[in-house]
């Protein structure tokens, strides 16, 4: 295998049999696989049999896994585009799993723009879930002295709620009407 004649001034690299056809780029002077295309198009790197069209993996604990940048004052950061389904994730971070092997997702975007953190599924736009009982679930804060901390807007509706808090059971506790 390797590289082959210019097609239409194209580079093309070429695995060397017809079985398994992935092209492996190594590097080091002990040769070490470093990024891998599998024969179904997946891209890995730091891992030879990528599970995904784009999959890195990495053993570094004192660092990120990958890092997008766009140096430009203004510039923008990172694109993800999704489906719409409110069923689907467009986003998910998930924890690394469990020693027995199950996942936590911890935060969600859904096709909808419902947000979850740290629980599967939302009533609202945002739900935040936590089984941390020594912790409040949102803390908001503004250190700028005479900053400003929540505002909360909702239709000038007499009979909507704009804000209810509730016990864990469901039952209302407490409520805010526009009126």
């Amino acid at each position: 295998g390797g590289l082959r004649p210019s097609e239409n001034n194209h580079l093309v690299l070429q695995a060397r049999s017809s079985v398994g056809r992935e092209i492996i780029f190594v590097t080091g002077e002990t040769p070490t696989e470093r990024m891998t295309i599998h024969d179904n198009g997946n891209v890995g790197i730091g891992i030879t049999s990528p599970g995904y069209k784009f999959h890195v993996l990495t053993q570094n604990e004192d660092d990120f896994a990958a890092r997008i940048e766009n140096n430009h004052g203004e510039g923008r950061g990172l694109l993800i585009v999704g489906g719409e389904s409110p069923s689907m994730n467009s986003l998910r971070i998930d924890a690394r799993p469990s020693t027995d092997g199950t996942r936590k997702s911890i935060f969600q975007v859904r096709g909808d723009g419902k947000v979850t953190i740290g629980s599967a599924t939302s009533l609202g736009r945002l739900l935040i879930n936590t089984r941390d009982n020594t912790n409040w679930a949102v803390d908001i804060a503004n250190g700028g002295g005479s900053g400003k901390g929540l505002r909360i807007r909702a239709a000038a509706s007499s009979t909507t709620p704009i804000f209810s808090a509730f016990t864990h059971g469901g039952d209302r506790r407490f409520e805010v009407r526009a009126n």
